[in-house]
């Protein structure tokens, strides 16, 4: 098979389109190999005055892995024809390197399903995730020094439609345990010392605990969860609900996390995430979607998700994340759907909770009720289970 040279503008996502007209310029269609190719070698080249060193190590690093993240899609059309052309092909970004659903891959999905109605784009998004983590596994197994490469995926859209429970979802696809995720809920986070409890504070000031007892991220906290279970799964929810300066600091500190995989803690403590999904949740751009619908409507909300880091004045740190995905509004089926699973849920804790208490009753809630309750609550500009 012939190893693809190019890829037209249209078959990448917005994000991708928008960094390929950044660097190649808004007049193009395609995406040349040689020129990215090109790029790159610019990118590293020697002399003094080089693209490097015009934008500083931070941001050429960011340029470097969206430069990557181009050269993968183009793989993604072909056979990779090096080991080389394959790390990069399984480095790219899995949500656009179309592939055929394998018997493995309906079983995941299958799975996913089984814990968050509705949601297929989500869904799909989180197995080209895992996917993507397999290959690049398969092309470092003989490297015995290499201990993984953290994979992110950003969800924005309305509230209430299952954003939150996609890592317990994935969680339960992988290790069978939707408890095995750890979900850091960043959303009621208002000031810095908050923000301490998670990933540390310096002796002396508020918040600090030589222990870490609180932290989510702690060692001792993140070893009793996952054990020897690859990947982690950490979710931070509601990440555009923390005000400006409390953002900034903790986008600095996710950063270090999903750039390196590890970091260390104020009380000294090294953590280490090689092998980790972080999913980030917000419901970003709600309130100004308007009347958009289809194609309109998930622009709007990825838009919206980059917004949030733009509003931070962490840009930077899109190209690191490169998964950005919209969540639907519940249609009335599913809403129908989760009304009955949730009362489900419901009966069964009640009676658990009788014959706790020495109680023989049991409860039964016929599929009308289901569907009264979710017609009841159902309202188009809303859509959601809450």
């Amino acid at each position: 098979m012939v190893s693809p040279t190019r890829i037209s503008l249209d078959r990448l996502s917005p994000l991708q389109q928008a960094f390929a007209k950044d660097l190649l310029g808004d007049g193009i269609s395609q995406v040349k190999l040689s020129d990215l190719q090109a790029k790159l070698k610019e990118l590293d080249a020697p002399k003094a005055g080089t693209k490097a060193k015009e934008l500083g190590e931070v941001e050429a690093k960011a340029w470097r892995a969206g430069i990557k993240e181009l050269i993968g899609a183009v793989y993604g059309g072909g056979q990779a024809v090096s080991v080389r052309a394959g790390a990069q092909r399984a480095e790219a970004n899995p949500v656009y390197d179309a592939q055929e659903v394998t018997p493995h891959d309906t079983q995941l999905l299958a799975a996913f399903d089984k814990v968050v109605i509705g949601q297929p784009r989500a869904k799909m998004a989180l197995l080209r995730l895992v996917k993507s983590l397999e290959r690049t596994r398969e092309v470092h197994k003989l490297d015995k020094t290499y201990e993984g490469n953290p994979k992110c995926l950003f969800l924005n859209g309305p509230p209430g439609n299952g954003k939150s429970t996609m890592g317990n979802a994935l969680a339960y696809a992988l290790h069978g345990d939707e408890s095995t995720c750890e979900v850091v809920d960043v959303g009621n986070i208002k000031d810095t010392s908050q923000l301490n409890r998670i990933f540390g504070a310096p002796p002396g000031y508020a918040g600090y605990d030589p222990e870490m007892k609180d932290s989510p991220l702690a060692p001792s906290r993140l070893d009793a969860k996952f054990g020897n279970k690859v990947p982690k799964i950490i979710t931070f929810d509601e990440v555009d609900k923390m005000p400006p300066d409390v953002a900034a600091e903790f986008w600095d500190m996710v950063n270090k996390l999903i750039e390196h995989g590890e970091m260390t803690l104020s009380n000294g403590q090294e953590v280490k995430m090689k092998d980790t999904i972080f999913l980030f949740t917000a419901n970003e751009g709600v309130n100004t979607a308007g009347a958009k619908s289809g194609e309109a409507l998930d622009q709007h909300y990825v838009d919206a998700a980059m917004n949030v880091l733009k509003a931070a004045n962490k840009a930077n740190i899109i190209s690191r994340i490169r998964n950005f995905v919209s969540t639907d509004p519940l249609k009335p089926e599913e809403l129908e759907q989760i009304t009955a699973l949730v009362l489900n849920r419901s009966i069964a804790q009640a009676e658990t909770i009788a014959r706790k208490r020495g109680l023989d009753v049991s409860f039964e809630a016929s599929p009308e009720v289901a569907k009264l309750l979710a017609e009841v609550g159902y309202t188009p500009s809303t859509a959601c289970a809450r």
